[in-house]
């Protein structure tokens, strides 16, 4: 494996042509997209999660597993709800009254069709638990026995 990690310099990465041109001499690649808990606080949050790992597929075009970094920091329960399943997500957006409620239902509504199928990651360096979790995936994308699911 061939790790580049990006600590935080992803809009720098995604955003100049150095990173679609270094992930060129990458063809097959698996992106790992860390996000932090602390960025999830309303539904909205979820949505925008789980989509910009989507943008970084199109960016980049590389396949791409969103991973929750620092789970050993939260109860990971209620957020596996909104990540773990679009339609919970989706169902708890439709309630949401303002227009960035509707704008993130339109677009999670969306996620099912457009999204390949893959599975959120979670993760922490420091008890590193996810970690066999991580490889499994990397596996499944370099083989042809598996999916991302």
């Amino acid at each position: 494996y061939v790790l580049i990690d990006t600590p935080g310099q992803m809009e720098t990465f995604l955003f100049h042509e150095f990173g679609v041109k270094l992930m060129e001499a990458f063809p097959d690649a698996l992106g790992v997209y860390l996000f932090s808990p602390e960025i999830l606080r309303k539904p909205t949050d979820f949505c925008f999660a789980l989509f910009f790992g989507l943008m970084i597929d199109l960016r980049l075009g590389i396949t791409t597993v969103p991973a929750l970094s620092k789970v050993d920091t939260v109860s990971i329960d209620e957020l596996r709800k909104y990540l773990d399943d679009v339609e919970y997500l989706t169902a708890r957006l439709k309630l949401e009254p303002s227009t960035q409620g509707l704008l993130a239902y339109k677009l999670c509504s969306t996620l099912p069709e457009l999204a390949p199928p893959t599975r959120v990651l979670y993760l922490s360096a420091k008890t590193r638990e996810g970690f066999d979790e991580l490889e499994t995936a990397a596996y499944e994308h370099y083989c042809t026995c598996g999916d991302l699911t």
